[in-house]
């Protein structure tokens, strides 16, 4: 039951990322920023070929850049 037991270091390790994964999206949902980020790839992708697909991609790599964990990006 300590700190270092086999139990708390992973739900320590998928609980620190999942956190802040929360709050981040929580953020851009109330300022708006992730229907922002969804309309400028779109914006960007939306009529080529694959679109929705590009859109998908370019729109996680905007998240990426605003939470700079890649555990939370996928």
């Amino acid at each position: 039951m300590s700190p270092e037991s086999i139990i708390s270091v992973p739900i320590r390790a998928v609980t620190n990322p999942l956190i802040g994964f929360l709050l981040s999206g929580l953020a851009l949902v109330v300022t708006g920023g992730g229907d922002f980020l969804l309309a400028f790839a779109t914006s960007l992708l939306g009529m080529s070929r694959g679109g929705p697909a590009k859109v998908a991609i370019v729109s996680s790599v905007f998240f990426f850049s605003l939470s700079g964990s890649v555990i939370c990006n996928v």
